[in-house]
């Protein structure tokens, strides 16, 4: 990959993560979530942050998903359906030392135990 307006070519081996934007190229973390699960309907996550894992359920979860800085932190591995987050959600609570907070299946917030 090149930027448009020149500079220095980049070679993205697979599993890299890059941010092209107007200003270059710029190499980014892994996450710990596997790019591009969510097409087989999980969320494949390996030492993964709680707080990215949620944010990718989110996006499938239909409604309000929320959760407390206080457990961004913490990590996490495991599969994920996101064609069923309140499965996952439960699953989660489970395993690690937090809460979840469901005011209705479309109203939930996760926090700390």
């Amino acid at each position: 990959m090149a930027p448009r307006g020149g500079g220095a070519t980049v070679e993205a081996a697979a599993g890299t993560h890059w941010r092209v934007g107007r200003d270059g190229i710029e190499r980014r973390a892994a996450n710990g979530l596997v790019p591009g699960a969510w097409v087989d309907g999980i969320v494949d996550a390996d030492n993964a942050r709680l707080g990215d894992v949620l944010d990718a359920l989110d996006r499938h979860h239909g409604g309000l998903l929320r959760y407390d800085s206080a457990i961004a932190d913490m990590r996490v591995t495991g599969l994920f359906r996101v064609d069923d987050p309140q499965a996952a959600l439960t699953a989660l609570a489970r395993s690690l030392p937090v809460r979840v907070d469901r005011t209705t299946d479309w109203w939930v917030r996760v926090r700390a135990e």
